[in-house]
């Protein structure tokens, strides 16, 4: 699993996107029923995703909220969730934004490296959003 946030100046008020992809590495076994989850710090409001799958596997094309869904996993299969969310217009400038995405295979199935499971993101606000407006000259 991968989690990234995806470019851009981070403000209040502003949007944040990430971006989080799920692989089995597995070309011999599927993953029919696993639980992925995407958990935002209370920060992130109006959130809503996308996410593609490659053939063998499902998600949800879309939907509000983090997600919480139950997915597939095809042998060698893979998706990606892109998640877009607001930032509190009230977030304190010594704040971050904490974005963390884990998956866990349900039973009967098993995975043997469960180290990466889960990633996490920790974003601070951009620096000089005080000046952001465009009118200060250097």
């Amino acid at each position: 699993m991968s989690l990234q946030r995806l470019p851009g100046e981070i403000v209040p008020a502003g949007p944040i996107s990430y971006q989080v992809v799920v692989q089995n590495l597995s070309n011999v076994v599927p993953a029919p029923s696993a639980a992925f989850q995407f958990t935002a710090s209370v920060r992130h409001t109006s959130i809503s995703l996308t996410c593609a799958a490659s053939v063998g596997s499902s998600c949800p094309a879309s939907g509000n909220g983090a997600p919480a869904d139950n997915v597939s996993l095809g042998t060698n299969g893979q998706m990606t969730y892109t998640i877009n969310a607001i930032v509190d217009s009230a977030i304190g400038s010594a704040e971050s934004l904490i974005g963390s995405a884990s998956i866990n295979v349900s039973t009967p199935y098993s995975d043997p490296v469960t180290s990466n499971n889960s990633a996490t993101v920790s974003t601070p606000l951009s620096s000089d959003i005080i000046f952001r407006d465009g009118f200060e000259t250097p």
